[in-house]
């Protein structure tokens, strides 16, 4: 791809869109790109050091680490993970390897077997590793650190040592900690001394937490100093379970409404006897900075007024949704699992429309139609909506109230061709009979003529479509095939992104229809459900249009894995710029 000749870029492309269409490459493409100059080094470097995770398990990777960046010091490794490996600085080979190496550490994730002896990661090579090695850490991952390093008094320096007194961490802002019922409050008070820059702390599950969440927020208050930046706060289970200590009593809640942080991101689990005292301080003390919210709750929620909240995702809720009155800048509302109890009714779940929202998320929601379609009747100006557990009659409101839709993301299990076409289904099979025989797709005025009802083409706005033809809980598959393909999705104007799964009746000339028809430039399938000369035929027919393969991986088979579509379910407004990006190259990396 390179020139080596002739090493600079051509003088009439503007250095922004090198920017643009690198991200496009491969990771060997993007090493290649590092030799052209030193603009097309720094934007190379940049996208590969942040899709590149190295993995130290073997003492080799030390070694291929370090002769890699003696040789090319502006070498793109940023990400290392140390995983049950022994580190000593009694070891040359260490010690070369952290003094050479450490600088250029931005991101670092400690993983250890808790039952793991002494020897093999002491406490004083844990501590110095952050006290002296790596002063340019950006992220800090504590996923388990091994019992010996909780044993003693003083893992860091006691709190008067005057080499303490400075951070030694200044560019610290990520911390990430999986919960131990073995960490102390004074090692987690001396982690939280390591920078007074530090904006993100998350809490995952590790060992059961035990007391872990008292002392982990005795230690915030304790160092409110060093978090006078701070701006997100995650400590939430999906399903923590009754007494597993991830719920956040009234007290803990009043404590954090009290700090002086003003906290942006706030993802928690409220105490379900918390119905609101502690939760309505917290939002009250943190309502004039709030902006993305995330809940696992089962009663019913009351609000104050929160202008500046616009992201807001609910686990498991049962109630209604009238507090969206007091969000009047609300643009984002995830409901997933949203099984509505009976006391929810048509008058009673939504009471005014609001019209500051444009996304809706319902992965996983089981909503009977008349509350789906009074939901959507109060959302006017919708642009991105998924719905999972969709039917024909769902699917009827969505095309009769939300004509503003960019971005649709449905499991079609329970719908048909009739349901997409607005062509009855006595004629969807007729269509598909002929279609099978091989008749021209012009060859269909007639059957068209009989279309009386709104269909998928009557979606002007439309850009980016995600389809799912089965509900895998209990496999069942739809019955959406080729008409629906032909005589629907390839009739949306200005459709650009296209994903199809699990679909048993859907053909590849259906798609290349698809492909003909429309602007597309986007198209993701799974290559086991198609011929294998799909993908060459498509590009003969549009060679720019760029095409992905689903990876065969639990969390990516679920396309908005159940535990973390709240967050990854991204407004295509937004994720437009970011479409030519591969997720392969978002896997691990671990050296030879």
């Amino acid at each position: 791809m390179v020139d080596r000749d002739h090493p600079h870029p051509p003088v009439n492309i503007p250095e922004e869109l090198h920017e643009g269409w690198l991200k496009y490459l491969s990771v060997k493409d993007l090493f290649n790109c590092r030799l052209v100059n030193h603009v097309w080094n720094d934007e190379a470097s940049k996208l590969i050091g942040s899709i590149i995770k190295t993995s130290i398990t073997e003492r080799s990777h030390f070694t291929s680490i370090l002769e890699l960046t003696k040789n090319c010091p502006d070498h793109p490794y940023r990400t290392f993970e140390l995983q049950d490996i022994k580190i000593s600085f009694d070891d040359p080979l260490i010690e070369e390897f952290f003094t050479v190496c450490g600088p250029y550490i931005h991101h670092l994730t400690i993983w250890y077997n808790r039952e793991v002896d002494d020897w093999i990661i002491s406490s004083r090579t844990f501590r110095d590793i952050l006290l002296y090695y790596v002063p340019n850490l950006k992220s800090l991952t504590l996923q388990y650190l091994p019992y010996s390093i909780f044993s003693k008094e003083y893992v860091f320096p006691p709190v008067g040592f005057p080499e303490f007194f400075k951070p030694p961490l200044p560019l610290l802002k990520s911390l990430t900690i999986f919960s131990d019922w073995n960490l102390q409050q004074t090692l987690l008070e001396d982690i939280l001394s390591l920078s007074d820059s530090i904006e993100n702390i998350t809490v995952k599950f590790g060992i059961p937490p035990g007391e872990f969440k008292k002392r982990l927020i005795a230690a915030m208050l304790n160092k409110q100093n060093n978090l006078r930046k701070l701006k997100s706060l995650k400590y939430f289970m999906h399903d923590p379970g009754p007494g597993s200590g991830w719920s956040w009593s009234p007290d803990e809640c009043e404590a954090l409404a009290k700090t002086n942080w003003d906290i942006r991101t706030l993802k928690l689990n409220p105490s379900r006897s918390d119905s609101d005292s502690g939760f309505m301080h917290l939002m009250e003390g943190k309502k004039n900075s709030l902006v993305r919210l995330t809940l696992r709750v089962h009663h019913p929620l009351r609000f104050p007024v929160l202008n500046f909240l616009v992201h807001l995702t609910l686990y498991d809720y049962e109630e209604n949704l009238s507090f969206l009155e007091q969000l009047p800048n609300l643009r984002y509302l995830g409901l997933c699992e949203y099984f509505p109890s009976k006391t929810v009714s048509s008058e009673n779940i939504i009471r005014k429309p609001s019209v500051s929202l444009t996304s809706l998320n319902m992965y996983g929601s089981t909503v009977p139609d008349h509350l789906f379609n009074k939901i959507i009747m109060c959302l006017p100006n919708l642009r991105n909506l998924n719905v999972w557990h969709c039917n024909s009659e769902k699917f009827r409101t969505v095309l009769k109230h939300s004509g503003l839709l960019e971005e649709l993301i449905i499991n079609v299990a329970d719908m048909n061709d009739e349901s997409m076409t607005g062509i009855p289904a006595s004629v969807c099979e007729q269509i598909e009979r002929r279609l099978k025989n091989k008749a021209s797709y012009n060859d269909f005025s007639n059957e068209l003529s009989h279309r009386d009802k709104a269909f998928i083409g009557d979606l002007k706005n439309l850009q980016r479509l995600e389809l799912h033809g089965a509900c895998l809980e209990d496999w069942r598959w739809s019955s959406v095939g080729d008409v629906s393909l032909i005589f629907g999705i390839a009739c949306i104007p200005n459709l650009t992104s296209l994903f199809i799964k699990e679909f048993k009746w859907i053909t590849e000339d259906a798609i290349k229809v698809i492909v003909r028809g429309t602007p597309l430039r986007h198209l993701k399938i799974d290559p086991r459900e198609f011929n294998e000369n799909l993908e060459p035929e498509i590009k003969e027919i549009r060679p720019e249009i760029r095409m992905e393969h689903l990876i065969d991986d639990y969390e990516q088979y679920h396309p908005r894995g159940m535990h973390s579509v709240a967050d990854s379910f991204i407004p295509f407004a937004q994720e437009s710029d970011n479409l030519g990006y591969d997720n392969e190259l978002r896997n691990r990396l671990v050296l030879p």
